[in-house]
Parts: structure tokens; C-alpha cells; sequence
């Protein structure tokens, strides 16, 4: 018994220390007393698995309080008891999610709303417990108590959102200062010179401006735009403080637990922070100095020149004028600025804008330097060529960059402030070339007078002595550009070729003009003008060699002459003497035309050639005192080439006249049974190397052969006979050197074919014949008619085929005939005979008996009778049908006894047989008068009865 009530005490006092010890956490010291009275909000919820239809809203003493805990009854109308430090229930994360929700939820920005107190409430619950409340519509019954509201449900959940994502966004940074610098720099004054701040650990929103310092501020979230009205020197400090705004709570720093016994715990929340902040705003400002400068002598340029300043917004910021070379801006704000100069001291360009970076850090005075080049003159020279009219060559090279001029002051040239000379008069400035189209621009020259000398140019120009002046003057601040047309003139020279015995223009002639180096410069044919040629170098001697003299007449010897130095026509003369060769027939003194001559030098090359004529040649490139040969290359159609002749070409001024003549050689071509010419044969002759010396053809009269010579073998070929001869064999022949005439003959045999019907020997038309070589081509093809054919295309000891095609209509095809065409100057003569077609037919029985009296007939196609017999017992030939044709083989009437055979349809094959094949007649019996339709009908009766019988008995056995 007593361990039972010891175990019991044990119990009790374990109870009262963990009870003991679970409050001693929470409520150490109880401080205010409130009391909690609360409305009821109609709205729905669900958080943590358990489901509400309704949420009180909670006042202790009139001040706005929250749940700490869900699902747990509140002491409504009963006394809450402050815990002292129970804010320490919660971490720091925790905390500072609370306060960031006592700063934006309930009352934040006037919103007092029922709504607005569920969204803070719930979200309280989420911070506190984890997890995430839903609020849902109202389901209840309606039977509240106590007082009672509708809340939107709707409108709750949105405001809830919202402060979820303040919450997150907000709570890390919440009350702390803006992340921004201690101190920024403006400037410039206005709209152009805004400074924009932005906060990027997003807190800036959270506070106030206080303290505006005199300068534009204006405060867009967590940003800040800050502009100057007016120009300062200095700081300027901006102040901000937290903003904290009266949510209905109370205005301290914590949130406060307060307690109730049997009740769950409600919380106040607190965030009320004192923090301040400033940033400091400077403007620094200082003078911008201009030093005017020439840009050569680095000196400071006395004469004014004017400028405008414009900051970067292109905003005039200060007009200036330099004077004794330097100018002072008024004071101005940090910053970048363009300075433009809008007049430039006299003798001097316009320098470009300079962009200044005006630090003002450690100097109050940025210095700039603005150089200016001197104005400065150009000189534009032109070079024109006056090129001589009616030239036959020009000479001129249009490239005119070998042509150069020396520049030289005319005078001391001074700098614009005449504080330097830059150039002594008479000191050589430069020397420049032209450009290929003769173009020259000498630019940069200091303003004053100069002098320009030609002092290179191609020798092909007479030289120009001319010296050029140029006062180079300022006007305007541009600079002063001088223009100048300089021309030049090349040498001109005439070459006039004419005969010994006249003045006139000589024609025809080959001149060719050589220069010291024996360079080819020019070469041209004479005409009846001057040959004239512009250009030739100056002071240059140059050679005039005649290549080829006119027809006619001898080469000159060359003539050298020298160019002087002027633009005036030079003149010089070239004259020519004459020699003739006559070409003339063996048998006759007049000239014969049509022989290809040649003279030839003393190394072998040709000087003139020619055709002959009907008068006598002058020779063309021939010179005195030199030894020549002429030579035929070609003798006129019909004659033979005659051998060389060597002559010497005189001294003397008279007329020399060089004698050739030619023999003739004839080609026959004949049969072999006459001496008659024979057409059409294809005739070649060829030298000793296989060369062609001359083809023809054949005709009534014996050719007479070209291009042969004297002294040497030739080789006559038949090329192709005339149709129906054979190939004639070659020709070898040697042209002798007896002036006398000389004639080769070539004869031809035939082989002639005859086609014949093999009976009557006659000859046998439209068969289709061909003759075949060795090697199986066809050599020539043809249709028979009426008259033997003469093959074509045979040649001497060939072997050949004589070949059937096609035979005529009603013959058979004969067999082939081989044949070798002999050497023999005899003709051949081949026969081929052809026979009619043969049919056999035989007229049987059965039995392979022969039959009599059976009348036939053969029909073609077209329906006519070709044969028609009464068989006799014996086998019938049909002759003459026409081979590959379709007949019908036709029984018009049987033998007495058979029955008449059906038609043979066939094709004709030389040599075929037929048998036509008869049955005999079978014997029907007439004298039995017995109907077979009496019989039938019984048999179908009895048949019936049959059945009728037996359906009977099948009834029976079923009653």
C-alpha cells in the first residue's frame, strides 16, 4: 500500500517540474496586463492538414494583435499577461520576417481592412510555423455568437501574395541603411547635368528625405535624381531618416508575447527603427586658359582669335578672345567641353575643335593649347602636249611622270607674323615629277613668291626654257591655290622614199629606221606620201635601212641622220634603181605566166618571189655588188620546173634583164582494148619522199602534169578507177633533162558480170548482186538489168565474192561465185544463172496412196490462181512462185469417195514439198425405221414409275 501512494507522489512532482520547467522559458516575469477582446471574421482557411471557417480579429486594450499559434482557442473577453523578453521564443530569421510584416502588413499604406488583417495573420502563421495557409469561402452555419463580419476571401489571398513577396524580397535588408557611397560628384547645372543614384540593396524606399541641401532632389523608390540650379563650390549633404509608419501597433522594436492560462498565446508586433543616413553632393568648378600657338615655330601668336566653349550637352558654356596669345574662361563646372575657334589670327587656318576634359582636382586651371597651321599656298601645274597633226608615228610616251620642274624662292619667304624667314630668295625648295597625266601639285608652300624651271623631260620633247612665276597671296583664311597650263612640243621628222630617175613618192618600199643601239624604232611601207614621225629622241643619230625595195627596184644602202633640238619639221631622202627577169617557154621568146620564181641570196634566203606574168618582173630587195640565184619554185600548170640560175647584180645605174625557160610533161590514161582517154579515174603523182606533187582526175584528153622537175623520179598512182574498171597498178617515172617533150602512160582492164536465167541464157533483170573483198566489206552492189555490169572499186591480185542478195521474182538464189582479178591488161567476164522456184505437192490418202482426180489449185495473197491441176497419181512441180510470199495450197474438188481436204496456208522456200491428205466418206444405214425418240420417251416413262413406286412405300412405313 505505501509503495502504491509513493509511486503516486513520485507521478505528481515529476507533473509540477516539467511544468515548472516549461514555463520558466516562456514567461519569467509578467509584465502589463491587457485585454483581449475580438471579432469574428466569416472566412475559411486551411494550414497544416486542419480546416477553419473563421478567424477571430484580435484587440488587447484596443491595439492590434495576431495569433502566434493555429487551431487553438483564444480567451475571448479575458486577461493577456505580457512575457518579458518572449520575443527570444523566435530567431533572428524569424524575427526579422516578423518585423518586416508589422512594417508592410496590416495599416501599410492605410490599409485597415478585414482582408488585409487575414492576409497578415496567415502570413504571421507561415513565419512563425512553416508551410503555407489557403483561404478559402466561408462554409459555416452562420450561428456566431459574438460579433461577426464578412471578409472577401479573394481579396485576402491577392493581399496575402503581395506580402509574401515583400516579405522575401524585403526581409534580409529590412531597416537597414541604402548601399551607397559617402559622396558623389555634379556636373553642371540644369536638366543636362541630373545625377541618377540607385540603391541596390533595395532600403532606400524605406526612408525619408529630410534635408534637401538646396539642390533639386526627387526620390522614385529606391532611386534618386539630384540636379544643381545654380553653380557651388563645395559640399552639399543630404540627410534621410527612416520612415516609420503607425500600422495600429505598437511603436517598438520587437514584437510582444502576451499569455493567458487554458489559451493560446496572441503576439503584437513591433518595428520602429530611429536610423539616419547622409550623402554628400560636391560641385567643383575652375577656368578653363586657351594659349594660342603657331603650329611651326611652337611661339604664341599675338593676333586675337575668338573661340566659343560648349559643354558636353553642346550647350554654350563661355565665348572667348585670345589676347597677346592666351584667354581666360569664367568659372565653370567640372566636366568635358568642346572649345571651337570661330576666327583665327590673321595669316593663319582655322584650327579643329579640341575636346577638353576639365579635372579640376588639383588645378583650378585646365590649360589647352590651340595650334594653328599658317595658310599656305599651292601650285597646280597642267602639262599639255601639242602634238604635230598628220603623223604616221608618234613616238610620245603619255606616261609624262619622267618630266620634272625645280622649285626656287623668288624672293625672301617670310612666316605670317614676319617674326622668321623661312626661305632665302634663290634657296631650291624641291624638285617634283609630274603624275602619268601630267598633273603636278606642290602644296604647303608659305604664302610668297616663288619661281618654277623645267629641268627634266624625255628626250623626245624639244627642250623648254621657260621659267614660270608664282605670288602666292592670302586672302581669307583658305588657302591660296595657283594654276598654270604648261605645253611642251616633241620633234618631227619626214622620210620620203623615191626612185633614181624622179622626184615623185616612190610606193611599195620597206623602210625600217634603227636607232644608236640598233634598236628597231619604226617600219613602214612608202607610199605616195612622206612618212612622218614625232618623237625621236634629241641629239640621237639614227639609222634608215631600206628591208625591201618596190617591186622593181634594188635595195638602198641605209643613210644616218642626226635630231636637232627643235619642234621644226626635218626632212631626208632615200632613192631606188631597178632589175628584170623574163620567164619564157621552151618553144617561144614571149613571156609565160604562171611560174611561182624566186631570188635568192648568197645564204640561201629568199629576197623576192613571184608568179610570172605576160611581162617581165623587176625584182624586189636586190643589192648591188651581191650574186643571187633564181630560182622556179613552181612551173606554170603543164610545164616542168627548170633548174637555178645564178647572176650577179651590177653596179651601174642601167637596166639588168635575167632569161628562164620551161619544158612540158603529159599523163595518158587509157584502156586496156584502145588508145582512147578514159574518164574519171582519180590520179595522183607523188616524189620521192611520199609528198603529193599533183592530183586530178581524168578526162577525154591527156593531162599535162605541174609541179614536176627536171632530173627527178616520180611515182603515178591510181587513186580510184573510173566506174566499172579495175585499180591500174603504179607508175615509176624519171623527168629527163632533155628539153623535149615526155608522155607516161597508165591502163585500165574491167571485170564484167553477167546475170542470166539458167534456161534460156539470157540475161536476167532485178536481181540484187554484190562482190565482197577478203575481208568481207562490200566493194560495190548493184541490180541487174539487161546488160552485163562492170564491177568498180577492184584492184589488181585481190580475191573476191560474187554474192546473190536478192534474186527476181520466181527465181531461186544462186550460190556464190569467188574470183581473183589477174594482172593481165585483159578484161574478165563472170556469169551467174539463176533457176525458177520448184514446189512439190502430193495428193494422198490416208494411206500415203497417191490419188487421182483431185482438182487443186495454188492462190497468192492477193486472191489470184498462181496453178491449178486434176492430180494424175503422180507428184506435181509448181515452178516460178515467188520466194518468202504466202500462198494457200486449195482443194477445189474432192477425188470420187473422200472428202475434200482443208486448205494449206504456207510460205514459199525454194525446194519445199507438200502432201495434201484426203479421208474417205463414211456410210450411214437408212432402212431401220425404229424412232431413237420412241425409246427415249419409254425410258423416261418407266423411270417415272419407278419412282412413283417407290414413294409409295416410303408413305406406308411412316402411317
Amino acid at each position: 500500500m505505501i509503495k502504491r501512494y509513493f509511486r503516486i507522489l513520485l507521478c505528481a512532482l515529476c507533473s509540477f517540474f516539467i511544468c515548472v520547467s516549461g514555463m520558466g522559458g516562456i514567461t519569467p516575469v509578467h509584465g502589463e496586463s491587457a485585454f483581449l477582446d475580438t471579432t469574428t471574421m466569416k472566412i475559411g482557411f486551411d494550414f497544416k492538414g486542419h480546416h477553419s471557417d473563421h478567424e477571430g480579429f484580435i484587440t488587447l486594450n484596443g491595439q492590434v494583435a495576431f495569433c502566434a499559434d493555429y487551431y487553438t482557442k483564444v480567451g475571448f473577453k479575458k486577461t493577456y499577461h505580457s512575457v518579458t523578453d518572449g520575443y527570444k521564443r523566435y530567431d533572428e530569421t524569424t524575427l526579422k520576417k516578423l518585423r518586416t510584416l508589422a512594417y508592410y502588413g496590416y495599416g501599410y499604406n492605410g490599409d485597415k481592412s478585414y482582408e488585409m488583417y487575414m492576409a497578415t495573420q496567415a502570413a504571421i502563421w507561415e513565419t512563425i510555423h512553416g508551410g503555407e495557409v489557403t483561404l478559402t469561402p466561408y462554409r459555416g452555419d452562420g450561428n456566431i455568437k459574438n460579433k461577426h463580419v464578412d471578409v472577401n476571401y479573394q481579396q485576402a489571398a491577392s493581399k496575402l501574395n503581395g506580402l509574401r513577396a515583400l516579405v522575401n524580397r524585403k526581409w534580409q535588408n529590412f531597416g537597414t541603411t541604402p548601399n551607397l557611397a559617402s559622396s558623389y560628384m555634379l556636373k553642371g547645372v540644369g536638366d543636362h547635368h541630373v545625377l541618377s543614384i540607385n540603391d541596390p540593396r533595395g532600403t532606400l524606399e524605406d526612408y525619408d528625405l529630410v534635408d534637401h541641401a538646396g539642390l533639386d532632389v526627387s526620390k522614385n523608390g529606391n532611386s534618386l535624381n539630384i540636379k544643381a540650379t545654380q553653380p557651388f563650390t563645395g559640399k552639399k549633404t543630404l540627410r534621410f531618416s527612416f520612415h516609420n509608419r503607425n500600422n495600429g501597433t505598437l511603436n517598438n522594436s520587437q514584437p510582444i508575447l502576451y499569455i493567458s492560462q487554458d489559451y493560446q498565446d496572441v503576439v503584437r508586433l513591433g518595428f520602429m527603427y530611429n536610423s539616419t543616413f547622409s550623402v554628400d553632393v560636391e560641385m567643383r568648378q575652375g577656368q578653363i586658359e586657351v594659349l594660342k600657338k603657331d603650329t611651326s615655330t611652337k611661339q604664341l601668336i599675338s593676333s586675337p582669335a575668338t573661340f566659343r566653349l560648349f559643354d558636353e550637352y553642346g550647350k554654350l558654356a563661355a565665348s572667348l578672345t585670345t589676347k597677346d596669345g592666351s584667354a581666360l574662361s569664367p568659372l565653370l563646372p567640372e566636366g568635358n567641353y568642346t572649345l571651337e575657334e570661330t576666327h583665327a589670327p590673321d595669316g593663319y587656318i582655322k584650327t579643329s575643335k579640341i575636346e577638353i576634359n576639365a579635372d579640376f582636382t588639383k588645378n583650378t586651371i585646365k590649360t589647352v593649347e590651340a595650334f594653328n597651321d599658317a595658310i599656305k599656298g599651292s601650285i597646280h601645274i597642267d602639262k599639255n602636249v601639242l602634238f604635230h597633226k598628220d603623223v604616221d608615228l608618234s613616238l610620245i610616251n603619255h606616261d609624262l611622270s619622267s618630266i620634272a620642274f625645280t622649285l626656287s624662292a623668288q624672293e625672301d619667304i617670310l612666316s605670317p607674323d614676319n617674326q622668321k624667314v623661312i626661305y632665302k630668295k634663290g634657296t631650291e625648295i624641291g624638285t617634283y615629277h609630274l603624275s602619268k597625266d601630267g598633273k603636278l601639285d606642290i602644296d604647303q608652300l608659305a604664302l610668297g613668291k616663288y619661281v618654277l624651271k623645267e629641268t627634266q623631260s624625255p628626250a623626245h620633247f624639244a627642250t623648254n626654257k621657260e621659267s614660270y612665276i608664282f605670288d602666292l597671296k592670302h586672302d581669307s583664311e583658305k588657302k591660296t591655290v595657283i594654276k598654270k597650263n604648261v605645253t611642251n612640243q616633241p620633234t618631227i621628222v619626214e622620210i620620203s622614199k623615191k626612185a633614181l630617175t624622179g622626184e615623185d613618192e616612190l610606193p611599195g618600199a620597206i623602210l625600217a629606221l634603227y636607232d644608236q643601239q640598233n634598236h628597231l624604232i619604226d617600219q613602214w611601207t612608202s607610199t605616195t606620201k612622206p612618212h612622218r614621225i614625232e618623237g625621236l629622241s634629241r641629239h640621237m643619230t639614227y639609222k634608215l635601212v631600206e628591208v625591201r625595195a618596190p617591186k622593181g627596184y634594188v635595195i638602198s644602202s641605209p643613210i644616218t641622220f642626226t635630231i636637232e633640238d627643235h619642234a621644226n619639221m626635218q626632212k631626208f631622202v632615200m632613192k631606188d634603181k631597178q632589175l628584170t627577169v623574163s620567164k619564157q617557154s621552151l618553144t617561144g621568146e614571149k613571156e609565160l605566166p604562171g611560174a611561182s620564181l624566186e631570188v635568192l641570196d648568197e645564204k640561201g634566203k629568199a629576197v623576192d618571189s613571184w608568179v610570172s606574168g605576160h611581162q617581165p618582173h623587176f625584182v624586189n630587195g636586190l643589192i648591188e655588188g651581191k650574186s643571187y640565184v633564181l630560182r622556179e619554185k613552181q612551173a606554170p600548170n603543164g610545164y616542168v620546173v627548170s633548174k637555178d640560175i645564178k647572176f650577179i647584180v651590177s653596179s651601174e645605174k642601167s637596166l639588168q634583164k635575167v632569161v628562164m625557160k620551161d619544158k612540158q610533161l603529159t599523163v595518158s590514161k587509157q584502156s586496156v582494148t584502145g588508145e582512147k582517154e578514159v574518164a574519171g579515174a582519180k590520179l595522183a603523182i607523188y616524189d620521192e619522199e611520199g609528198r603529193e606533187v599533183e592530183a586530178w582526175t581524168s578526162t577525154n584528153e591527156p593531162h599535162l602534169v605541174s609541179h614536176l622537175t627536171e632530173g627527178k623520179s616520180y611515182i603515178l598512182k591510181e587513186l580510184e578507177a573510173p566506174e566499172g574498171y579495175v585499180l591500174g597498178e603504179s607508175v615509176t617515172f624519171t623527168v629527163n633533162t632533155k628539153k623535149e617533150q615526155q608522155k607516161v602512160v597508165m591502163k585500165n582492164k574491167q571485170v564484167l558480170v553477167s546475170k542470166q536465167d539458167l534456161t534460156k541464157k539470157e540475161e536476167l533483170a532485178g536481181a540484187k548482186l554484190s562482190v565482197l573483198n577478203e575481208k568481207g566489206e562490200v566493194v560495190d552492189e548493184w541490180i541487174s538489168t539487161n546488160t552485163p555490169h562492170a564491177i568498180r572499186n577492184l584492184k589488181m591480185n585481190q580475191r573476191y565474192i560474187l554474192r546473190e542478195i536478192l534474186s527476181p521474182d520466181h527465181y531461186a538464189k544462186s550460190e556464190d561465185i569467188p574470183f581473183t582479178i589477174t594482172d593481165k591488161l585483159e578484161d574478165q567476164h563472170l556469169t551467174m544463172y539463176d533457176r525458177l522456184t520448184k514446189l512439190k505437192v502430193y495428193k494422198t490418202d490416208a494411206s500415203n496412196k497417191d490419188l487421182k482426180g483431185a482438182k487443186l489449185q495454188i492462190i497468192d495473197e492477193e486472191g489470184h490462181v498462181a496453178d491449178e491441176w486434176l492430180s494424175n497419181g503422180e507428184v506435181h512441180i509448181t515452178e516460178g512462185l515467188i520466194l518468202n510470199k504466202k500462198y494457200v495450197l486449195r482443194e477445189v474438188s474432192a477425188p470420187k469417195g473422200y472428202k475434200r481436204a482443208r486448205d494449206i496456208s504456207f510460205t514459199m522456200l525454194d525446194g519445199e514439198s507438200i502432201t495434201l491428205i484426203n479421208e474417205e466418206e463414211k456410210v450411214v444405214k437408212t432402212s431401220d425405221s425404229t424412232s431413237i425418240l420412241s425409246y427415249a420417251i419409254l425410258l423416261c416413262i418407266a423411270l417415272i414409275g419407278i419412282l412413283i413406286v417407290m414413294a409409295t412405300k416410303k408413305l406406308k412405313k411412316r402411317k
